[in-house]
């Protein structure tokens, strides 16, 4: 069962309650760990992007921080089109 949609991305942290929920994806684990399976909320910018990747294998990527920010600002520029439109 899905659990509740936490409002918050949870690569890029932008507060957003349009994410979307992957449930059971694999991701390794920091240190050379293993791997296993975890559920995970991602706004639209950071799961059509390699953001998402980042955030599940952080020691394959270097920039992930940059690419989470990037989502980040995307995601507000983005709402604040909406609000503009009245959409």
């Amino acid at each position: 069962m899905a659990e509740e949609n936490p409002g918050e991305c949870e690569c890029c942290g932008y507060v957003t309650t349009e994410l979307e929920f992957f449930p059971q994806l694999h991701t390794t684990i920091a240190g050379g760990g293993g791997s296993r399976k975890q559920d995970f909320w991602f706004c639209t910018l950071c799961v059509s992007t390699p953001a998402s990747a980042a955030h599940r294998y952080p020691g394959q990527y270097t920039d992930g921080a940059s690419m989470r920010a990037i989502c980040y600002v995307g995601n507000a520029i983005l709402d604040a089109l909406r609000r503009k439109s009245g959409k």
